[in-house]
């Protein structure tokens, strides 16, 4: 992990106020049908991504859009957000883009799940809440596996 974190503070990055321009756009998993969209949170490790929703899309083909969002800093060049801030904010943009058309049902995977809630958070208190958060797999922060309190 001390490896990890060194080479990434070897990356570029960007704040909430660059978060703007390092927004990703979302990858379609499904189109078509008249569901409300769901927008999918991959979890943070490195081989996470868009990829874990595949087979939820294609189950889901012409019932409702599914797109899944893309974490920066995961490709080459692309700049880590430099804060949880920065993040939420990146994120928060990519969903408000991918759903002009209603409210986004979000949805997170593992600790895609807390980046999932943290945007609806975000987008609630802009005035722009989704139709719902589903939490799959999710640990909440409190719990030993998800980084809070240690188990006694």
């Amino acid at each position: 992990m001390a490896l990890l974190t060194i080479a990434a503070r070897l990356r570029p990055v960007f704040d909430g106020t660059g978060a703007p321009g390092a927004t990703l756009e979302p990858v379609m998993r499904a189109a078509g049908g008249a569901g409300v969209r769901l927008l999918c949170s991959p979890a943070l490790s490195a081989l996470s991504g868009p990829q874990e929703y595949a087979r939820l899309g294609a189950g889901l083909r012409g019932l409702r859009p599914v797109s899944a969002l893309r974490h920066p800093g995961f490709e080459p060049r692309e700049a880590l957000p430099a804060t949880l801030d920065a993040l939420v904010t990146a994120q928060a943009a990519a969903v408000r883009a991918a759903s002009a058309e209603g409210r986004p049902v979000l949805l997170g995977r593992s600790a895609g799940g807390w980046v999932a809630h943290a945007v609806a958070e975000r987008l609630e208190s802009e005035g722009a809440a989704p139709a719902a958060v589903v939490l799959v797999d999710t640990y909440p922060p409190s719990t030993p596996t998800g980084g809070g309190h240690t188990r006694r």
